[in-house]
């Protein structure tokens, strides 16, 4: 009885207890990697989907001012060093000034001393070029001749006009007063440079390089400076 049953069962019940399971396709959401580069970070997320315009207007917003900000106090901390500067070398400049009136500066050599200590000060040339610079004034101060007589002549007189400035200076600004004093004993320098190089730099190229330095460095306004000082060489 048994076996009619199964012999006579239908074929689509047997084919269906037999038929192999189907497998399950699943079908993924597409991925789309967001684009590379510093910027699509702010337009994209990690799944490449955009983000919201409001939160990256909000996010530029920010870096922005986070870098004027930057800028800014940059800006400063220069001003700051400038004006540290300038008001350094004026302090000290002033106090050289009180020996004025115990300076003889008709004598050669105690003009060039004084003119030196005013001008001790400077940081923007090194401090190894300017004392080679500074022999070679002695040398040619020391020397006879009319060179000579023009290096007093620039000695004594830019020690003159530095004097009368700091004494006219009462009531003025101190950066004024400065900038002032600075640009006159810049300008001396470079009427040094001019006629020490006319007196020996001419066979000497180092030297001549040197001079040239020195002239464009003391062209430079006196406002513009820090304590850093340019490379010469």
């Amino acid at each position: 009885m048994l076996a009619w049953r199964a012999a006579t069962r239908p074929t689509s019940s047997l084919s269906r207890n037999f038929q192999a399971p189907r497998r399950r396709i699943i079908h993924n959401a597409s991925f789309s990697a967001r684009p590379a580069g510093l910027a699509s970070k702010f337009f994209f997320r990690k799944d490449g989907t955009p983000r919201s315009k409001v939160k990256g207007l909000v996010i530029g917003a920010a870096a922005f001012s986070t870098l004027t900000l930057m800028y800014a106090m940059l800006d400063l901390i220069h001003e700051y060093d400038q004006t540290n500067y300038l008001l350094t070398c004026l302090i000290h400049i002033q106090r050289a000034d009180g020996d004025f009136g115990a300076v003889d500066l008709l004598e050669p050599s105690a003009a060039l001393s004084y003119f030196r200590e005013l001008c001790s000060s400077f940081t923007d040339v090194p401090p190894d070029v300017i004392d080679n610079f500074f022999q070679d004034v002695t040398r040619l101060v020391r020397s006879q001749g009319e060179p000579a007589v023009k290096a007093h002549t620039v000695l004594r007189e830019v020690s003159e006009k530095v004097h009368e400035i700091l004494v006219k200076s009462k009531g003025a600004e101190a950066w004024d007063t400065a900038v002032d004093v600075i640009r006159t004993l810049d300008g001396a320098i470079i009427d040094l440079a001019d006629l020490v190089e006319e007196a020996v730099g001419e066979d000497d190229d180092g030297k001549f390089v040197m001079y040239q330095r020195i002239k464009e460095q003391k062209a430079k306004d006196p406002g513009s400076r820090s304590n850093d000082y340019d490379i010469i060489g």
